[in-house]
């Protein structure tokens, strides 16, 4: 077999890795073949087929075919229960006659009969009314168009694995606050599946719809329409749910739990988000109890962060980019002006957080650079401050000290004399830590003035306090994340 190293490292490391988990099927001299262990492999790695030959062609010094077919190794399961009589066979004898005579066959002779057919991945979408018509835009949302960034990376990788066949994140749990890209990832999994003709039946389903999908069925008097909804869910194989943290009631709380352990009992893949960790979600609501929140966080969780700056800036570019692609092909008019470099950074400057509202301050942006070549001006600082303005309030806002507490408190779920009194408990301790730290950075009081608001502390305390919740933000990764839900919240509301 030809070594194929060189060049190799055009391809990849995931896609060198399906390539090594091929076997080699036939070398001709001129043509080599391999076989995958999925469909989906195959589809995969057809797609990288011109680099392939390009790498053998460089080791053989000539032109080398390269054919990639699946390795069929699963032989269907016949059953065997039927039998047939010496009536039926001498019927059969009768109905063939160029055919040899079943004569050594004596009665009661059990003979492979396959009495159902496994539907194929099209009847079943097609026979499921869970499935759900792409719509254009969601089309749009895809692991080329997700813009990655630190805060990101660790969600973005998994989704791409999870859409890759992995059975290592089940389930996957992606989570963060409103606006992050976690719908954006959710839908890039199925867009994946769907475009590459992956033989999974993928299912997304936001918590609202799934709630509705279980109430309706329920609310039928046909014990059939049950068992059809029942069957339907879990005849599914990747079942994707966005915003679980709003799924409500006994009943659609029951039935999820059942369809969990059932899907993964049965190797199916499981994808949630929710705009908090599957511990917080478990923090005064009824509807998780600890049993619902130990199987969301049986797999693999990560968080999605608030963006920075380089992100934000990475963002603005790419959606700058796209929408004036977006605006050509679809024929779109006044997307046709031009934003310079120095404007997009004064837009990242002036961003918000919410990715969402980020995207649609670009297009405004946009829109009024079109708005000021036409009237022969070019688009400038003051427009642009104006604009961020209008998308994300004022760009300084005032905080204060009693605000800050007014959150942590809520987002803790402690009261207010608890934070500012002298008990020593770990679950007060840290909030209260929190609270001196994001005063110190989110306000210009002077540490006497925090200890002030913060039960009359004495300076040295409050120094020790945002020492030790620095320590602690930058070993936890999840406490970052809360620390920066935190922020958020005060910022923005």
């Amino acid at each position: 077999m030809l070594d194929l190293a060189a060049g190799m490292e055009n391809l990849g490391a995931s896609k060198c890795a399906m390539l090594e988990k091929c076997i080699p099927n036939s070398f001709t001299g001129d043509s080599m073949s391999v076989l995958a262990p999925s469909r989906f492999m195959k589809l995969q790695i057809e797609k990288m087929t011109p680099i392939i030959e390009k790498c053998l062609e460089q080791a053989a010094l000539e032109p080398i075919a390269f054919k990639v077919e699946v390795n069929l190794t699963v032989k269907p399961v016949i059953e065997t229960s039927s039998v047939i009589s010496q009536t039926e066979l001498q019927s059969i004898n009768n109905q063939n006659p160029t055919s040899t005579p079943i004569n050594s066959v004596t009665p009661q002779t059990i003979i492979p009969v396959v009495t159902q057919q496994t539907p194929t991945i099209e009847q079943r979408r097609a026979l499921n009314p869970l499935i759900a018509e792409i719509t254009e835009n969601d089309s749009k949302l895809t692991f080329e168009r997700f813009v990655e960034g630190e805060e990101n990376m660790l969600a973005l990788q998994a989704a791409k694995q999870v859409a890759d066949g992995a059975k290592k994140y089940n389930p996957l749990f992606i989570y963060g606050r409103s606006g992050l890209g976690k719908t954006h990832l959710l839908k890039a999994i199925q867009n994946y599946i769907i475009q590459n003709k992956i033989d999974k039946l993928c299912i997304y389903r936001g918590s609202h719809d799934f709630i509705s999908d279980y109430v309706t069925a329920m609310s039928d008097t046909s014990a059939e329409i049950k068992e059809a909804f029942r069957k339907n869910y879990r005849d599914i194989d990747i079942l994707i749910i966005d915003d679980i943290q709003f799924l409500k009631g006994p009943g659609s709380v029951g039935f999820f739990f059942d369809l969990f352990n059932y899907l993964v009992d049965h190797g199916k893949q499981i994808v949630l988000a929710a705009d908090k960790s599957p511990a917080e979600l478990g923090l005064g609501n009824q509807d998780f109890d600890e049993r619902i929140i130990s199987r969301l966080d049986s797999g693999f969780a990560c968080p999605i962060r608030t963006p920075d700056y380089d992100l934000k800036l990475a963002l603005i570019m790419n959606f700058y980019k796209r929408a004036k692609e977006d605006a050509q092909r679809e024929k779109l008019m006044g997307f046709e002006g031009t934003i310079s470099e120095e404007n997009l950074h004064l837009m990242a400057d002036h961003a918000g957080t919410n990715i969402r509202v980020i995207e649609s301050f670009c297009q405004s942006c946009l829109l009024e650079a079109t708005k000021c070549e036409r009237a022969g001006k070019k688009l400038e600082r003051d427009d642009i401050i104006k604009l961020a303005t209008q998308k994300f309030g004022a760009s300084q806002r005032v905080v204060t000290i009693d605000q800050i507490l007014k959150v942590v408190e809520d987002v803790y779920h402690v009261s207010h004399s608890d934070i500012v009194g002298q008990t020593r408990k770990k679950e007060i301790m840290l909030p209260r830590q929190v609270a001196c730290y994001l005063a110190r950075e989110m306000t210009d009081n002077t540490l006497a003035q925090i200890g002030k608001h913060i039960g009359g502390r004495v300076h040295p305390t409050i120094y020790y306090s945002i020492r030790e919740a620095e320590k602690s933000i930058k070993e936890s990764r999840v406490l970052y994340d809360k620390v920066m839900q935190i922020k958020d919240i005060i910022l923005n509301g």
